[in-house]
């Protein structure tokens, strides 16, 4: 019984050595290169990767295409697309803009912020860059200046609504359009949204003196503020004016109010407006030249144009300052509308003649030249395919039953029979 008893106690006192043993931490190896060549615990074939050259020409070639993109947007956009739009902005409070505006001494006994408005393609870019040749008229600069397309502000603001213009493509993307396949806002449709999304006017809640400074401080940095007139081109001005009117005013309580009746309370207000228009027909079809556009069928363009004529019209009658030009009149005599232009602004002490002759010379010198007869390429492309196919007069009929009694109610010169008196090009 001893015997078997130191056993068993041998036995114990072994098992638990193997035990501390195998819970010991393992001493570092001494295998040797020949050891791991002849034993089984090292794989064969096992190395430690070096990365070469070769490992980084995918992470090199997307480096390489975004340095492209990038650098193809700044030479379009310019410092803009690093430092967004604001890193020109002003720091000028709305007391402060109000007084600047107010206490020039020149043209109409102060400064003048002019607004040009109208249909895309319709011509307010081409009455924009001739409206500043005037020598005190201040403008924004190109699209790498501004980093906005066409110099337009409405793309260099923040404060009121963009109408879904410049985002076209993410709107067909929506489920509603989708199954519509009709696009609910953006360039060529905005006017027939709700008209409280798309017809700003002086009840607007955003009639405030921070909006005045925020825009103003914005445009600001784009402006030569010394200069007595200073200009910005969007089209959807059209259908703004008088929230602009209200904003930029505030402040000059007392001197003005938003009210014709009054006759705006004795006052002059210091925004002014020029409406930009053209034949409904030729602007439809020029806005399907656009990428964003050219799905649209030509009647809901045209019915786009007479809503926001519409807005145009009826707001019309509640600005002090405001001066109707169609892009075809225009051309025709240009030194005589500039000069109407100019005389908006206050520029020339009411002198027209003087202001032709200042309007002819600078023309002349200018670059800004009108293409000859620049509708005439789609009149005799829609005329041509009404004489030719009969889906193409139906539709051209139903554009004429449907909107010539409301383009005949806006009082412009325009008939939607386009096609009365015109003979194919010989």
């Amino acid at each position: 019984c001893a015997s078997s008893a130191h056993s068993t106690s041998t036995f114990a006192m072994s098992a638990l050595r193997q035990r501390k043993q195998s819970s010991s931490p393992a001493p570092p190896s001494t295998m040797t290169r020949a050891d791991a060549g002849a034993g089984n615990t090292v794989q064969k074939g096992k190395k430690n990767h070096v990365p070469s050259w070769k490992d980084w020409l995918p992470i090199l070639a997307l480096a390489g295409v975004a340095a492209m993109v990038l650098a193809g947007s700044y030479m379009r956009y310019g410092p803009n697309v690093l430092f967004g739009q604001g890193w020109r902005d002003l720091r000028m409070t709305s007391a402060q803009w109000q007084a600047h505006l107010t206490s020039h001494t020149g043209g109409s006994g102060g400064r003048a912020l002019v607004f040009i408005g109208g249909p895309h393609r319709g011509g307010t870019t081409y009455i924009w860059r001739n409206f500043k040749l005037h020598p005190e008229v201040s403008g924004f600069g190109d699209a790498f200046e501004t980093g906005s397309d066409n110099s337009e502000g409405i793309f260099m603001q923040d404060v009121y609504t963009k109408m879904g213009i410049g985002q076209e493509f993410m709107e067909f993307m929506k489920p509603e359009t989708a199954r519509s396949g009709v696009k609910q806002t953006g360039l060529g449709r905005y006017a027939l949204g709700p008209e409280a999304d798309v017809h700003w006017t002086e009840t607007h809640e955003k009639v405030t003196e921070h909006s005045q400074a925020r825009l103003l401080n914005r445009f600001g940095g784009y402006w030569n503020i010394s200069k007595s007139v200073l200009v910005e081109k969007s089209p959807p001005n059209a259908i703004l004016s008088r929230f602009f009117q209200a904003t930029y005013n505030l402040g000059n309580k007392g001197r003005w109010t938003d009210t014709p009746d009054d006759g705006f309370g004795g006052g002059t207000s210091v925004a002014r407006f020029i409406f930009v228009s053209r034949h409904p027909i030729a602007n439809a079809l020029a806005q399907q030249a656009l990428e964003e556009v050219k799905f649209v069928h030509v009647q809901a363009l045209v019915e786009n144009w007479v809503a926001l004529h519409e807005y145009m019209r009826q707001d019309a009658d509640r600005l002090q300052f405001v001066e109707w030009v169609t892009l075809e009149g225009f051309v025709d005599n240009q030194a005589t509308e500039l000069a109407k232009l100019w005389k908006l602004a206050g520029l020339g002490g009411g002198d027209v003649t003087g202001l032709e002759d200042t309007a002819a010379k600078l023309v002349a010198a200018s670059a800004e030249q009108p293409k000859a007869d620049f509708n005439k390429k789609y009149r005799d492309g829609w005329c041509g395919a009404v004489a030719s196919r009969e889906s193409a007069r139906m539709a051209a009929d139903a554009i004429v039953e449907r909107f010539s009694d409301r383009v005949a109610a806006l009082g412009l010169p325009y008939d939607l029979d386009w096609c009365k008196g015109w003979s194919a090009p010989a």
